[in-house]
């Protein structure tokens, strides 16, 4: 029996949540790179992007809105085979300039930069089988149209959301100052 609006498997709300608090760090960080002018172009560029993962995972999963979905499956692409990019480039250039005990010695680092790529892969798969989920229920008309105004909730989150950025930034202020 088809159902009219889909819903999102508990591991994909698990996932949107932990993008969302992903894209909420990354947000911070490029707002605290606006203190210095040497690194604004970089924290507007980190601001930027952890603020549209927030906003398009949370239109994806939460709203069910298949553009949404659509541009988080892109963006959560290109940050995986960013991430593979700069893991294999660090690998080959570790071996030749130090061959493969220079390698060895950096393991720790590899395999925890891999286990971040994992996980890319896990979000991305993810973020691309919901996106498919949609696009086939939007096609066989199973979706309602999504909607464009906030509601309580939204607002609410988006509250919430703002009070985690800040609350990020107060503790590192706090700590530096001491």
């Amino acid at each position: 029996m088809n159902t009219p609006d889909p819903l999102p498997t508990p591991d994909h709300f698990e996932i949107s949540i932990s993008v969302i608090a992903i894209g909420l760090v990354m947000t911070t960080i490029g707002l605290l790179c606006f203190l210095s002018p040497f690194t604004l172009l970089p924290g507007i560029l980190i601001a930027g992007w952890g603020g549209s993962v927030v906003w398009f995972q949370y239109l994806a999963t939460f709203r069910r809105d298949l553009h949404g979905a659509l541009l988080i499956g892109i963006q959560c692409s290109l940050a995986t085979l960013a991430l593979l990019g700069v893991l294999g480039l660090w690998i080959a250039l570790r071996y030749e300039f130090g061959g493969m005990r220079s390698v060895y010695r950096m393991a720790t680092w590899i395999m925890f930069i891999g286990a971040i790529v994992a996980y890319g892969v896990w979000v991305t798969v993810a973020n691309w089988r919901w996106y498919l989920v949609l696009r086939k229920a939007t096609q066989q008309g199973l979706t309602t149209p999504p909607w464009r105004q906030l509601s309580i909730g939204d607002l609410m989150a988006l509250m919430v959301m703002i009070g985690a950025v800040l609350g990020m930034m107060s503790f590192l202020f706090r700590s530096a100052a001491r």
